[in-house]
C-alpha cells in the first residue's frame, strides 16, 4: 500500500510541478483549482474502485496499517497544492469529506476496545493469580492491565482522531482495576478459598510499585 502511494505521487509529481510553475504568472484557468477540483476526485476515485477493501476494519491492525499510510499520503499531497488557500479549498471540497468519513474510526476503536478490556477482564476472573516471570509486578492482572494501557498509546493501535476515545479508555481501565482491587480486599477470597496469608498483601504491593512507574513517568 505504502509503495503504491509513493508510486502515484511520483508520477503526479510533473504534473505539480506545471502547475506551480503556472502558479507564478496566472492561473491556468482562472478561478480553477485543477489540483483541488480534477486531481483529486479522480484520485480517490481511482483508489476506491482498485482497493475496495480500503476502508474495511474487520482486520484492525490492516486497517491500522491502510489509514496510517493513506494519512501521510494526503498530508504528502497537500504539500503539494500551489498555496494554503488550495489546501483551504481541498479541505472544505466534498470529495475529500467523502473521503475522510469513509474510514470506520469508530468501528475500529470497539474492535480495540473489547480487545483491551476483554482482555483485563480476563484476567481478573483468575484472581491473584501471580505475574509472569520478569515482570516488575507481582499480579499477573496488573501485568495485564500496564500492558493494556501501553497498548493504548501504541503506534501501531493509537489514531489522533481516536485520542479522546482511547484517554477515556485509560481511565475505564485504572477505574477498573481499582475497583477490582477493593473487591479483592474486601472478600479476601478467590473461588470460595481462603487465600494464603501473604497474598492479600499482593494488591496493595502492585498499586505501590504501580505509583512507583506513573511518578517515573511523569518526572
Amino acid at each position: 500500500m505504502h509503495s503504491c502511494l509513493n508510486k502515484l505521487l511520483y508520477l503526479l509529481w510533473p504534473y505539480f510541478v506545471y502547475i506551480l510553475c503556472s502558479s507564478d504568472k496566472a492561473e491556468v484557468i482562472p478561478g480553477y483549482d485543477f489540483t483541488v477540483n480534477s486531481v483529486w476526485p479522480e484520485m480517490v476515485r481511482g483508489l476506491e474502485e482498485k482497493v475496495p477493501s480500503l476502508f474495511n476494519p474487520g482486520n484492525p491492525d490492516m486497517f491500522h496499517e491502510k489509514y496510517t499510510v493513506t494519512m501521510e499520503f494526503v498530508r504528502k499531497f497537500e504539500w503539494q497544492c500551489a498555496s494554503q488557500a488550495s489546501v483551504k479549498r481541498l479541505r472544505s471540497h466534498s470529495a475529500y469529506k467523502s473521503f475522510n468519513n469513509k474510514w470506520s474510526l469508530p468501528v475500529y476503536y470497539q474492535i480495540r476496545f473489547k480487545e483491551i478490556a476483554g482482555n483485563l477482564e480476563t484476567s481478573m476472573s483468575e484472581g491473584l493469580k501471580e505475574a509472569p516471570d520478569g515482570s516488575e509486578f507481582r499480579l499477573s492482572v496488573t501485568h495485564i492491565l500496564w500492558q493494556n494501557l501501553l497498548k493504548c498509546w501504541a503506534d501501531h493501535v493509537y489514531l489522533p482522531p481516536l485520542a479522546h476515545r482511547f484517554w477515556k479508555l485509560t481511565l475505564q481501565l485504572l477505574a477498573r482495576y481499582s475497583k477490582w482491587i477493593d473487591e479483592c480486599q474486601f472478600i479476601g477470597v478467590v473461588g470460595g478459598l481462603p487465600l494464603p496469608l501473604h497474598r492479600p498483601t499482593l494488591p496493595t504491593t502492585d498499586v505501590l510499585i504501580f505509583r512507583q512507574i506513573i511518578d517515573t513517568l511523569l518526572e
